[in-house]
């Protein structure tokens, strides 16, 4: 299964994680998915989340997996692995997002909307978000010979000289990620929890609940 492959290589002593547990999207009913999965793709793009081994920025993809029943209904599974420099840094760190895709019971449909008829899907799709930065200084530190033979002053950096600047970076990512969150909440058409108004979706929405979505 795609969600137990290794996300990262990053060492558990220089891995921050963001969350206790990964952020979860559900959708189930009409939709179009690869509509979706592109569109989603292209925004992340634009929001500056490159390939985690920086060699196709748009190729993230690094496990899919697919099989049909009897009735040819498909259920997938698919691995992003994403990493991005936090920008102006205080702080050699970076950002990696995992973005793992479990699709079931995907059967073709369609629907008319003014007229027109869309050839689309019908099935339920979970997005999982696995955000976590590296804190790549520690790499810098740990050449250095004399705190090599003493890894106790690399803590006393991680806790004492950048413990702000880390914190800012952890809300930084919150941040994007929660941006990502409501980004595909909205393409859905799911409710959202937010303190501020958001302007119109900039990519038209092609998912079409038939009933009012809460999850």
């Amino acid at each position: 299964m795609a969600e137990n492959v290794p996300p990262w290589n990053v060492p558990s002593e220089m891995k921050i994680a963001v969350f206790n547990k990964p952020l979860r999207i559900k959708y189930s009913d009409i939709f179009d998915m690869k509509e979706f999965y592109d569109l989603l793709h292209e925004w992340l793009m634009e929001q500056n989340w490159k390939s985690y081994d920086g060699k196709d920025d748009e190729q993230w993809e690094t496990y899919y997996g697919e099989r049909r029943d009897r009735n040819g209904a498909r259920e997938i599974w698919c691995l992003w692995k994403l990493r991005k420099s936090p920008g102006a840094l205080d702080i050699p760190l970076n950002f990696f997002m995992n973005i793992y895709w479990h699709v079931i019971h995907l059967t073709d449909t369609e629907v008319v909307r003014e007229g027109q008829k869309f050839k689309v899907n019908k099935g339920s799709v979970e997005i999982k978000l696995y955000p976590v930065i590296e804190e790549t200084y520690k790499k810098n530190l740990a050449a250095i010979p004399i705190i090599k033979d003493m890894p106790k002053i690399a803590d006393f950096f991680a806790h004492r000289i950048y413990h702000r600047a880390i914190e800012k970076r952890k809300k930084q990512l919150y941040r994007e990620t929660m941006d990502i969150l409501n980004f595909t909440k909205q393409w859905f058409k799911l409710k959202r929890y937010l303190p501020y108004e958001e302007a119109e979706l900039f990519f038209p929405s092609k998912a079409w609940p038939s009933h009012k979505q809460y999850k």
